[in-house]
């Protein structure tokens, strides 16, 4: 192809690494996009659910639960004998644990709630005491919040490695193999409480922790997608110019 005095005849070998690489970035480019739409797609989900009223628990089809987060309420009693802690979740930089407990319905259905991010031992095997107050857990008590239903993420293996001893470390939610655990089905989900029931939980309740999506905002997948786009374009224009040769008279 001629272009005024220059000629556009690239090398095949080096055409084919281009489209290889221009292929790779665009890819990025396009994944980093979607994962940006995803979570904003769940922020906006999370704020939309938090605006509606509250529907009961016992009321709702947790077969019917997505991504998209649920406004509940749900009112029975604690269960302090089970106690799981959810590994590296990660708060103001510190890696920590969650602490999830087991809450029981009225009419008999188990839910795990999570009471909040609580700081690392001295060591692995120093775990922090989770423990509910023996007088709250033998009360009946109404708790609000999102039913959601947390990613598994990049972890592998079991959810629940060999033991036997309370609290239990929760490296995912395994809602059979937790069912297990405790001798009995357990909601699909994890409920987020509300600010008015972790007040209500006072020093039952640790650091609200929970965010709509984890890791990396929207803004900086979008940052990122720019960036692979804007080196595909620069590769683009790069091999364009160094493959237009000038026609010799």
């Amino acid at each position: 192809m001629q272009i005024g005095n220059r000629q556009f005849k690239p090398d095949p070998v080096v055409s084919l690494a281009y489209f290889v690489v221009l292929a790779g970035l665009l890819a990025l480019g396009s994944w980093q996009w979607s994962r940006a739409a995803q979570k904003q797609h769940t922020i906006d989900s999370a704020a939309n659910a938090t605006a509606q009223s509250a529907v009961s628990l016992h009321e709702f089809d947790t077969e019917s639960l997505t991504d998209s987060p649920v406004q509940i309420t749900v009112a029975g009693h604690w269960q302090p004998q089970w106690q799981f802690l959810w590994d590296n979740r990660v708060h103001k930089g510190m890696a920590g644990f969650e602490a999830i407990s087991v809450f029981i319905s009225d009419n008999g259905q188990a839910l795990l709630v999570n009471r909040g991010w609580v700081p690392p031992g001295q060591s692995r095997s120093d775990l922090p005491v989770v423990t509910l107050d023996a007088v709250v857990a033998a009360q009946k008590i109404t708790l609000q919040g999102l039913l959601t239903t947390p990613s598994r993420g990049l972890v592998g293996g079991s959810a629940i490695h060999d033991q036997t001893t309370w609290p239990m470390l929760l490296q995912y939610f395994d809602y059979e193999l937790i069912a297990r655990v405790i001798g009995q089905p357990v909601t699909p989900a994890v409920l987020q409480l509300s600010a008015e029931s972790q007040h209500s939980l006072g020093e039952q309740m640790y650091v609200s922790n929970w965010q709509a999506v984890a890791g990396l905002p929207p803004i900086r997948h979008i940052g990122y997608s720019v960036q692979w786009f804007a080196m595909a374009l620069m590769l683009t224009l790069l091999f364009i110019f160094y493959n237009l040769k000038k026609i010799e008279d």
